[in-house]
């Protein structure tokens, strides 16, 4: 008998955290705004419908605000029809940051409130500060997975832009997000950390701070390491049509030496890479989706494509 977990990251950039317009958006009148973001809301509500027709155990979604999350909650009909899933708006602004990500996942999962300041929280969020500013680190979710008996400890990130942020502040997210991280969560529960990291799987910041390998066999033999599928996107062929996908995010003006960036990430701890025969985790499953594909279109919707994990289970 075989079962399994999935979860996709996919950033909207329905609401992205930088307000400045483009030269096509000034050009355009506030009924016009609207009605462009109108229709992205409807395609970007057209492509969650797909993922739950692909029964997505965990839809995570970046770029989002509070308002996103309402309209597309009520377009999908998810609270009358009959949907077997829930969300959770993890939107919020503490200061200047706003932590825009949102979950849909499926309601035989259960979430377990965190006790913070002496109030539960079904989330919490993650901040770094220095003297200059303050950053989004990540939000960290705990569910419990009925069917498996077992825990499922999920940190989103959305880290801040190459544009605003240098090689040593991501170094210092990514330290202090592994430092929330416990060496419990780590050795003994199912722990993922998935989202658009603004740098790709070699950064420093990835490999040393948030110390992860691209060796499944030393995260299984070290204690401290997580596995980061995400490396393999980096080496694939530009001949073989279905390695077409060379990173996540396209964007030709950021770099001399490649147009592609693989900026949204999914990290595993060693609790999936069947250590004990249940989880039977496989590089094969980890891929990009392109979004327009879902919807059979031509033009992207985000400028980011979706990441995807499915992790089998066997139960003997």
């Amino acid at each position: 008998m075989s079962q399994q977990l999935s979860v996709i990251w996919w950033n909207t950039s329905l609401s992205p955290p930088t307000h400045k317009k483009s030269s096509e958006d000034k050009k355009l009148t506030e009924i016009e705004l609207e009605e462009k973001k109108n229709k992205k809301l409807d395609l970007c509500t057209s492509v969650i419908q797909n993922f739950l027709n692909l029964d997505y155990d965990f839809i995570c979604l970046g770029e989002v605000n509070t308002n996103d999350i309402n309209n597309i909650i009520k377009k999908l009909n998810l609270e009358t029809e009959n949907y077997t899933y829930t969300y959770i708006d993890s939107y919020q602004k503490v200061g200047q940051l706003h932590f825009d990500t949102a979950i849909l996942y499926k309601d035989k999962h259960l979430i377990k409130p965190m006790l913070l300041d002496s109030e539960l929280f079904c989330y919490e969020n993650l901040t770094y500060s220095n003297t200059d500013r303050n950053c989004k680190t990540g939000q960290k979710f705990q569910f419990y997975l009925p069917e498996f008996e077992e825990n499922l400890i999920l940190y989103l990130v959305h880290w801040s832009s190459r544009q605003s942020t240098d090689d040593n502040l991501y170094d210092s997210l990514a330290q202090d997000l592994r430092s929330s991280i416990g060496q419990s969560e780590l050795s003994k529960d199912n722990l993922m950390v998935i989202g658009d990291f603004n740098i790709e799987p070699h950064h420093s910041a990835i490999v040393k701070k948030l110390q992860s390998s691209r060796e499944k066999a030393l995260v299984v033999d070290r204690k401290s390491l997580l596995y980061n599928p995400c490396w393999k996107f980096l080496s694939h062929s530009q001949t073989s049509q279905e390695d077409k996908f060379l990173g996540t995010y396209k964007l030709r003006k950021t770099g001399y030496q490649n147009d592609w960036h693989m900026i949204d990430q999914v990290l595993i701890s060693k609790n999936f890479l069947k250590l004990r025969g249940a989880w039977a985790f496989d590089d094969q499953y980890v891929e990009i989706i392109d979004t327009k594909i879902l919807l059979g279109l031509t033009q992207n919707i985000s400028d980011h494509f979706a990441i995807s994990i499915l992790i089998p289970r066997t139960l003997k």
